[in-house]
């Protein structure tokens, strides 16, 4: 028994091993191209993996394909189509072919979404559109151009029955928009905030309002917990819902009670305050503090102390609040003409106001502005350039950037900017091209006067132009120059000097070297040439020696009224000569100064006190010192000082501090106040005010949502 099953065993290995050894069957791949290019047949089995050979080529038809029938063409044969099939018989496959004439691209434009290959249709078909996705847009519809007529395509079935051989299929996107929703929590949002596209750059999220109480940011969650969130990035795709967090106000009252016996002075400063700048215009002036605080005073008739009213102001005030400034942003220079007014900031943006007939404030309008309105865009600033250098006259204006470009706009009969056809312009015009600068010279220095303007290139060049009247624009003719003209050589300079400063009388001029010499040309009918004759001259004349100068002396700045002009020293003398009725400090019989007038002695300076600043007006002249003092003389009319018309007599402006006399902080809003009462020997407290005249009374009983500053009156005892 045991013999017969070992016996079995042997028969059933036998049978497995002949099995293993049994060649795979094989068959005949035939290729039938139906009239394109001959293809030889290849051996194939059932685990064959296919690589279809070559597309066949057959002139005027565009291959479709491999089919298992010849007539129908439905059932496709691909690299794949064998794992599909039971082989018994060798297999013959056939080659489709569409008439090029019957064959259409289609191309689609994805117009800015992700790219998508062409593929051809037998004319005729209709094909279903592709699903194409793009991020931050959803597909408003396709359309397609034929025959310069737009079809648009629906339901994204598109019939190809058009007989041309390419059709391009295009998308039109709508522009999806992501929903902000603030919650204000009883605030009021800011309108800078606003919902967005994916393709908005990054949104700086702006703090809303809510009185009485103090933003502390925007949180993604009701409960307030995590960090703020400060902007919503460029490339965000969601809808977010933000909630403002709100703590009750804590506000500041500061007290204000003057440390001397004044009770009026003619511009109160606060602490810290000092005077940067005086500008002075025909009858009105500005004043800069050093945290860029303006004030005007004076005529008002056509808006240029940038109030609404028509009135004269005798007195200083605050404007400050009037220009349209951002967060930071600060007045850095003033600027003030015949009857209008210019203003810069920190962030190099203009401002003007005032007088524009003939459209010299620059903003496109001959409209008389009665508040600063910005006028920078008006300059079209290239990128990170500046605005350096800003001088102004009657009814014309003019800037020097520091790209070296010249701008100016106005009218002015003698300096033109149109060809000479008398034509005002009314926004800001480049002149540049009119200096015939070489290459990398720029102009860095310019000034208007009259009827005149000069200007000074980096590399020590002097150019004049303007009504020549007098010789002034120093050329040596009469003849009006209505370009620049160069004059350099005029001045007869020595190797390495030149001009540094330059400024004007109505018809006669000055200029500063590197090496302190003055020169002045011009009319000469005053004696405002300063060299001793009442002869005009043409051209420049060195006047240095007029001067009598200590050694180591030399003059550090000049300045130009209508008919005189003043110049301070490096020793800090001053001196002045021209028509000098109103500006020498003591009454004389001739008011015509022919060489200069050394008038510091007039002057009252304390120990190391200098001269930091220098203005001088038509008629009138300041100056500012090291300890913020403002010393005024000549024609000084009630808009330049309180009190009447003084003449020969130098006037100090009364500045004075407001010292604080305590300080504290009030927990909350509307919360009740209890005012601070203070005490003084031999006085009587009177009561607060909300401003430092003492004009208007402070009556809150309860915080207010914001800070209050007050100023304390006293009156002395009898």
């Amino acid at each position: 028994m045991k013999r017969i099953f070992q016996i079995s065993i042997l028969i059933v290995i036998s049978m497995v091993l002949f099995a293993c050894d049994e060649p795979e069957i094989t068959y005949q791949l035939n290729f039938d191209t139906n009239g394109g290019t001959e293809i030889e047949s290849v051996i194939i089995d059932q685990n064959t993996q296919l690589t279809l050979p070559e597309d066949p080529v057959k002139e005027g038809y565009m291959f479709w394909g491999w089919y298992l029938d010849d007539t129908t063409f439905i059932n496709a044969f691909t690299n794949d189509s064998l794992d599909n099939l039971d082989l018994s018989n060798d297999l013959t496959i056939y080659a489709k072919w569409v008439n090029n004439n019957n064959v259409v691209e289609i191309i689609i434009n994805t117009a800015g979404g992700p790219s998508y290959d062409s593929f051809y249709v037998e004319r005729g078909e209709t094909i279903e559109l592709p699903q194409i996705v793009r991020e931050g847009y959803t597909i408003d519809y396709w359309f397609t151009i034929i025959d310069q007529h737009l079809y648009t395509i629906e339901d994204g079935i598109f019939e190809v029955n058009y007989p041309i051989s390419e059709i391009t299929l295009q998308i039109s996107w709508i522009m999806d928009i992501y929903l902000v929703n603030y919650e204000l929590n009883g605030g009021i949002n800011n309108p800078e905030n606003i919902s967005y596209y994916v393709t908005t750059d990054a949104i700086e999220l702006y703090d809303p309002e809510k009185e009485g109480y103090v933003f502390m940011g925007w949180y993604d969650n009701e409960d307030f917990t995590g960090n703020t969130i400060n902007e919503i990035p460029i490339g965000s795709n969601i809808d977010y819902t933000l909630y403002a967090k709100w703590e009750i106000g804590q506000f500041q009252i500061t007290y204000n009670i003057y440390d001397s016996d004044i009770s009026y002075v003619d511009f109160p400063l606060e602490i810290g305050q000092s005077v940067r700048k005086i500008s002075i215009g025909s009858d009105h002036f500005g004043l800069l503090t050093s945290d860029g605080q303006v004030y005007t005073w004076g005529d008002n008739y056509y808006g240029q102390l940038g109030y609404y009213s028509i009135s004269r102001y005798a007195y200083p005030s605050n404007i400050t609040h009037r220009f349209d400034l951002q967060v930071g942003e600060e007045i850095s220079n003033i600027f003030m003409n015949s009857k209008s007014s210019y203003a810069v900031t920190t962030l190099n943006r203009v401002f003007a106001w005032g007088y524009n007939y003939y459209g010299q404030l620059g903003d496109g309008t001959t409209i008389d502005r009665f508040d600063p309105i910005d006028i920078t865009d008006q300059f079209n600033l290239l990128p990170d350039e500046t605005i350096i250098q800003y001088t102004s006259s009657f009814y014309f204006s003019m800037v020097v950037t520091s790209s070296g470009r010249v701008l100016a706009w106005g009218k002015d009969n003698y300096i033109w900017l149109d060809g000479g056809q008398h034509v005002a312009e009314l926004t800001p015009t480049d002149m540049t091209i009119m200096f015939n600068l070489n290459v990398d010279e720029k102009i860095v220095n310019a000034e208007v006067s009259g009827y005149r303007a000069i200007a000074i290139s980096s590399t020590g060049r002097v150019f004049e132009w303007g009504d020549n009247k007098y010789g002034a624009p120093g050329d040596g003719t009469l003849v009006a120059q209505f370009v620049p003209v160069e004059i350099t050589n005029a001045f007869n300079l020595i190797e390495d000097e030149v001009i540094t400063q330059v400024d004007f009388g109505y018809f006669s001029s000055i200029a500063l070297s590197s090496t302190g010499r003055i020169f002045t040309w011009g009319n000469n009918d005053y004696g405002q040439l300063g060299n001793g004759t009442g002869v005009s001259s043409y051209i420049p004349i060195d006047i240095t020696d007029q001067f009598l100068l200590d050694q180591n002396e030399s003059i550090v700045d000049i300045s130009g009224g209508s008919s005189h002009f003043v110049v301070i020293t490096s020793s800090n003398r001053i001196f002045t000569w021209g028509y000098i009725y109103h500006g020498v400090l003591y009454e004389i019989t001739n008011p015509f100064q022919l060489v200069p007038l050394d008038i510091t002695e007039r002057f009252v300076f304390n120990e190391n006190e200098t001269i930091s600043n220098l203005s001088v007006g038509g008629l009138n002249s300041l100056i500012i010192t090291s300890e913020n003092r403002v010393l005024a003389w000549g024609y000084i009319n009630q808009y330049l000082i309180s009190g009447s018309v003084v003449s020969w007599i130098t006037h100090e402006i009364l500045l004075d501090h407001i010292h604080l006399a305590q300080s504290f902080e009030i927990n909350t809003y509307q919360e009740i106040i209890d005012l601070y009462v203070p005490d003084r020997e031999g006085y009587t407290f009177s009561g607060w005010y909300m401003d430092s005249r003492f004009i208007i009374e402070f009556e809150l009983t309860t915080m207010p949502h914001y800070d209050l500053m007050l100023y304390g009156y006293w009156i002395p005892n009898d």
